[in-house]
């Protein structure tokens, strides 16, 4: 187990595990690599794995050759991701946001898809003046928590940024986009009792509750969730402004049909879209291939969509 707020350069992540992979087919892949020292493969409080690991090497040059040359390489049929391990977060006291107050250059970006990276938050972005960094709010085992957030060179460019960008939706979800300059404060009703006034929407008595946000999960979440896409399909990022639906369509061999996502007017791409295949086999080759609309290289993914699986 890794140390609270310490790099181990000899570790890496290693993810989109399938689920029937063992810690011995983990270790048997990453002996391919270099000497390995331990292994390890997430697995759920129920035994069921999370679909991603941790391989540590006997030195930092082996795990930085791993990094470097075997992410996109197959464990069984599935290509897994591989990147440098971050260090489980040390948990701090903080102060109340009320008396430390918070960045006025940031802005706060809730309801993200959970595979969203700062990458793909940068992109929501692109085109709004000042952005000088993203971050995904991640666990400990490094799963997004689903929010993050965008800095900017100043206050009056962060707030700017909420008018430019507008009411924005990513894989269907509608983004929650505020500033960070004042307290975020959950919404509770405030009568009780005998029939007390309602806060804030909510009514009086014990119904004064109502209007109270969907708190995030714990950091022990032991939620179990797996991902579904249509295997023809692929999600296409990093779209330049002007690409329209034909032109998207124009850029992939194999294509059928294509969609740029768009804001709910309309009057806006959201940066992304959506390419369909005549077969699977096309579709996973555009994964691999590099592809460029006006002078962007493209960000390629198998459509993936994360479901919570019921218990």
């Amino acid at each position: 187990m890794a140390e609270p707020g310490v790099v181990n350069p000899n570790r890496v992540f290693v993810g989109n595990l399938a689920p029937e992979t063992s810690e011995d087919a983990l270790r048997a892949w990453a002996s391919g690599i270099g000497a390995v020292e331990s292994v390890e493969v997430v697995a759920s409080r129920a035994g069921r794995t999370r679909g991603h690991g941790y391989v540590s090497f006997a030195d930092a040059a082996t795990a930085a050759r791993a990094v470097e040359s075997f992410n996109g390489s197959k464990i069984g049929d599935r290509e897994v991701q591989v990147e440098a391990a971050r260090p489980p977060r040390v948990r701090e006291e903080r102060a109340p946001r009320e008396a430390t107050g918070a960045p006025p250059n940031r802005l706060f970006v809730g309801t993200l898809p959970f595979e969203t990276d700062e990458a793909g938050l940068a992109g929501l972005f692109a085109g709004v003046a000042g952005v000088t960094g993203t971050e995904i709010n991640r666990r400990a085992n490094g799963d997004s928590k689903g929010w993050g957030y965008v800095t900017f060179g100043s206050t009056e460019q962060a707030q700017a940024a909420i008018a430019a960008v507008g009411p924005l939706e990513l894989e269907g979800r509608a983004l929650r986009i505020e500033s960070e300059a004042g307290p975020r404060k959950r919404t509770r009703g405030r009568g009780g009792g005998a029939g007390g006034a309602g806060g804030e929407g909510g009514e009086g008595g014990a119904a004064g509750g109502r209007n109270r946000r969907r708190r995030a999960p714990r950091e022990d979440d032991d939620a179990e969730y797996t991902y579904e896409g249509d295997p023809k399909r692929v999600f296409v990022g990093n779209l330049p402004w002007s690409t329209d639906d034909a032109s998207l369509a124009a850029a992939f061999t194999g294509a059928v049909s294509a969609e740029v996502a768009r804001s709910r007017d309309g009057s806006r791409s959201r940066g992304f879209g959506y390419v369909t295949f005549r077969d699977e086999a096309s579709a996973t080759a555009s994964t691999t291939a590099t592809i460029t609309l006006e002078g962007r290289e493209l960000r390629v993914e198998l459509e993936r969509r994360r479901v919570r699986v019921e218990a």
